[in-house]
């Protein structure tokens, strides 16, 4: 017994000190509450192009690393091939075909995205509530400044309507979640939701009240604006399984495959940061209740910007016309499938696996020297132009299975030694009473002496 349980410890130690190895990554810098659920996508983009005479670049933006305290998000770049360049900018990493290069370029890329989702026990996620409280004095000045600019001219025509609203909802105008909330429910009764293939501009969403969730998030943004809110727009892919968009433009064709995307609006409260403000995607009406948490571990967070380039798609669209290309872009949650489709799209040999590219990059991540770490609801402090110091949060692997399978390690090697230290007790107190009792009886032989049914002292 004390031996099976002595190579029983060894085993399941040795398996513990293997999980250890395996998962040096598992943890964030700040694990604030228990991250319920994790998804891993694989998110693949192809391009094909017959342009040669063009001195630019076809670019495509990748999703980004996000921390915050309800979501966090790790992304990284498995595999770049073809003629596709890792293009930087500023802190944000594109990838871009050239369009310049003699009969066409063409490339793939293999984009591995994980999401971890911190919930409450109950199984709800932590949202402000029209109970809630938030001073507008207490947002800091640095945000003010460069997430809040002058509105749009075009909603000038419903400034009278909005505030009107507002005071008929009786919202303290100092309160940033009563402003949010009701402001996003004055669009949501007074704009008709309508798909466009283009982004409108801004004067005619106002013109028709009608907008797709771009459209509509633009014009929302532009209200916290005028109230003095930061505000940004946020774009996101939701995963949908079986979902094919081809979409014709002129000689060119968009395939998007299991994917369908989306754009809300974030509004800065100091109590939790970034809070996303669905206004066509949301849950019981409540534009909190948005479609990040509606869709649980199927919504990938590509960017954040202030405002929508028109410009930019309108020359996309005349690119497209004039050039016959072939753009795919496929999400996958199982690995296996997303390497099927890579090497489909690539001609590839059904045996053949995409490797590690030279250039392996995290997107989206500064470096790591000279940190400062930003807490739960903390504000990212304000850095003089005369130092070197930079300001990030670090973004690390949360890996739930990771961490239940190391705590189950720890758990079971702890019991097997505690059995063995146990066994290896009870052995020793037995070998004791053993010595003992030999001891009384040979005590006890030497005293008396038996002799038929008589027994006599020696």
């Amino acid at each position: 017994m004390e031996e099976r349980c002595k190579r029983a410890s060894y085993v399941i130690l040795l398996i513990l000190t293997l999980m250890l190895m395996a998962g040096m990554d598992v943890v964030c810098t700040k694990f604030e509450g228990f991250y319920l659920f994790k998804q891993t996508f694989y998110y693949i983009v192809y391009a094909k192009t017959s342009a040669e005479d063009v001195n630019d670049y076809l670019t495509f933006d990748l999703p980004m690393n996000v921390s915050e305290s309800l979501v966090r998000q790790l992304v990284y770049l498995r595999n770049v091939t073809g003629d596709f360049k890792i293009l930087r900018k500023d802190d944000r990493i594109m990838l871009g075909l050239p369009l310049n290069k003699t009969g066409g370029a063409e490339g793939a890329a293999f984009v591995v995205v994980k999401v971890a989702y911190n919930y409450t026990g109950g199984g709800t996620p932590t949202l402000p509530s029209l109970d809630d409280y938030v001073l507008k004095s207490s947002i800091p000045r640095e945000f003010i400044e460069k997430y809040v600019r002058e509105p749009d001219e075009a909603i000038k025509s419903i400034e009278d309507e909005v505030d009107v609203y507002l005071k008929r909802h009786n919202v303290n105008m100092e309160n940033i979640v009563k402003v949010a909330y009701w402001v996003a429910k004055y669009i949501m009764e007074n704009f008709e939701y309508q798909t466009s293939g283009k982004p409108r501009p801004l004067k005619e969403v106002v013109a028709r009240r009608v907008g797709d969730c771009d459209d509509l998030s633009e014009l929302y943004v532009n209200l916290m604006w005028r109230y003095g809110i930061p505000a940004q727009l946020g774009s996101v892919a939701i995963f949908l399984y079986g979902r094919r968009d081809y979409i014709d433009m002129g000689v060119s064709k968009v395939i998007c495959e299991n994917v369908g995307y989306h754009a809300y609006a974030l509004v800065y409260m100091p109590k939790w940061g970034w809070v996303p403000v669905d206004i066509t995607f949301n849950k019981d009406e409540n534009p909190f209740y948005a479609s990040r948490y509606v869709t649980l571990g199927d919504v990938i967070i590509f960017g954040r910007f202030m405002a929508r380039n028109i410009t930019a798609y309108n020359e996309f669209k005349s690119f497209m016309e004039k050039h016959k290309t072939i753009i795919v872009e496929a999400y996958y949650d199982e690995e296996q499938k997303a390497l099927r489709r890579w090497r489909d799209l690539l001609g590839l040999p059904a045996s053949e696996i995409p490797e590690k590219s030279k250039e392996v990059v995290q997107i989206n991540v500064k470096s790591r020297g000279n940190v400062t770490i930003v807490q739960k609801g903390g504000v990212i402090p304000k850095i003089s132009e005369n130092t070197k110091s930079k300001v990030e949060v670090i973004i690390r692997e949360v890996d739930v299975l990771k961490v239940y399978l190391l705590g189950m390690g720890i758990f079971l090697g702890l019991t097997a030694l505690s059995i063995y230290l146990v066994v290896r007790r009870l052995k020793k107190l037995e070998r004791s009473v053993q010595e003992a009792l030999e001891t009384l009886r040979k005590d006890f032989e030497g005293r008396w002496k038996i002799k038929g049914d008589s027994v006599s002292v020696g």
